[in-house]
């Protein structure tokens, strides 16, 4: 009796626990769902933030691509400079590029980069610098300062003279256009309400752009975010001009060979160490050119080596032709005056440092001192050295130096046409700003 009497009870017990088993079943099974959910939702999360950092990638890729087009100022399409599109990690990018219309030098680029469900877009500021000797007008080393009534303005010698570009006007008179760049590593000061740089006066990093009595600035004084590199000019071209220069046209001529009498029967002798006995303003055992006293020091086109250039007394150096100027002293031509009579700026090229190249003359430096006049037209490159501009005249062309001063009444008029010659000087592309134009939405 007893045996059939715990068997109802044993069967109960086991559908209980048959009941306890299907609702642990049931449990996990509802867990590992709820897991498995989840899982799917972390991937498809990890997904999502891997898709979107791939677009991010993708964006910059036609970013990078954009700015080597500016950097280059080459269009590898037919889209315009900057403007790009294409593929890339499985998905696509695409960068509309536009130039700024009150600073040409800078550009907005936005960019649109797509993989899969995710896209991102990103607009960036870049400013471009070319790469080239003579990209403004002036740029210094080291400071550059403005003092008094100077202006600034550019024409191109390549399309005719100043006078003739010279259409407009302002408050500061009659200019050609704006571009009459300036720039420096360091500081940049102008003083005074009469300086009027029409273009741009960009300062070196951490530096600025200082104003004192209410000047004019047309364009960017945005510090840079790194210095542009000025290399010295190249000591074997110095050595090559040593080597051989047109210096000897500067010595006056020998005496004509004593041929007795003059044939016109007066009876006078012949000329018995006559000829041009004039002093040179040369001296060839120095290689110093010294002149003063009003008269004129005249360079036929060609290559010259000086140790020391000083004009005084109202003398001009009148250039005719295309000439290069190499000196490893002082150029100083403050109290004379240079005509080049060319013309253009890109006619006359000085080279001012302080190279040991010439026998005896060890310079530890350089300046160059420049007077304006209606023909003192040149590139000046001397980085080295530093470089005063005085006077109450026009100077034409481009002038880079170690420090530069400018004062008086100077107008200086930048020719754009020097921008071409590539030298020296880095080209440089700035990313100003970063900005997600998605920002708001995440």
């Amino acid at each position: 009796m007893s045996r059939l009497a715990t068997r109802p009870g044993t069967a109960n017990e086991r559908g209980a626990i048959l009941i306890v088993v299907a609702m642990v079943i049931l449990l996990l099974g509802a867990l590992s769902f709820s897991f498995l959910q989840e899982s799917l939702a972390e991937k498809t999360a990890v997904d999502q933030r891997t898709s979107n950092l791939l677009a991010l990638e993708i964006c910059e890729k036609g970013l990078v691509e954009a700015g080597l087009e500016i950097l280059a100022m080459t269009d590898g399409g037919e889209d315009g400079i900057g403007t790009v599109s294409g593929e890339y990690a499985a998905g696509e990018y695409e960068v509309t590029a536009t130039q700024d219309a009150k600073h040409p030098d800078r550009w907005v680029l936005q960019a649109i980069g797509t993989h899969r469900l995710a896209t991102r877009r990103i607009e960036v500021g870049l400013r471009h610098r070319a790469r080239g000797s003579f990209v403004e007008g002036m740029f210094a080393k080291d400071r550059l300062t403005f003092n008094g009534t100077t202006q600034t303005d550019a024409y191109d010698s390549g399309a005719g003279t100043y006078a003739s570009q010279a259409i407009n006007n302002d408050g500061g008179g009659a200019y050609a256009e704006g571009g009459g760049h300036v720039g420096s590593n360091r500081d940049i000061v102008l003083h005074g309400s009469s300086v009027t740089i029409r273009g741009n006066a960009i300062p070196g990093p951490l530096h600025q752009t200082s104003m004192s009595g209410s000047p004019t600035v047309w364009g960017d004084t945005l510090a840079r975010r790194r210095e542009i590199l000025l290399e010295d000019p190249s000591l074997s071209d110095f050595r090559a001009a040593l080597a051989a220069n047109d210096n000897a046209t500067l010595l006056p001529a020998p005496p004509p060979a004593n041929t007795g009498g003059n044939g016109n029967g007066n009876g006078n002798g012949g000329n018995k160490g006559g000829g041009n006995t004039k002093a040179s303003p040369y001296d060839p055992k120095t290689y110093a050119l010294s002149a003063s006293g009003q008269g004129t020091v005249v360079l036929d086109g060609g290559t010259y080596i000086f140790s020391d250039i000083r004009l005084t007394g109202q003398t001009q150096l009148i250039v005719n032709g295309p000439t290069t100027i190499y000196v490893t002293g002082d150029f100083d031509v403050s109290g004379g005056g240079v005509v080049n009579n060319p013309g253009r700026p890109g006619d006359l090229r000085v080279l001012v440092h302080p190279y040991w190249v010439i026998p005896g003359h060890t310079p530890s430096s350089s300046q160059v001192k420049i007077r304006g006049g209606s023909g003192a037209a040149m590139a000046l490159y001397a980085p080295g050295a530093s470089l005063s501009v005085h006077g109450n005249d026009d100077v034409y062309g481009a002038f880079v130096a170690s420090t530069i001063t400018v004062a008086g009444n100077s107008r200086f008029h930048y020719d754009r046409a020097l921008g071409e010659i590539d030298e020296y000087g880095d080209a440089m592309l700035e990313r100003l700003y970063w900005r997600d134009l998605d920002e708001r939405l995440r």
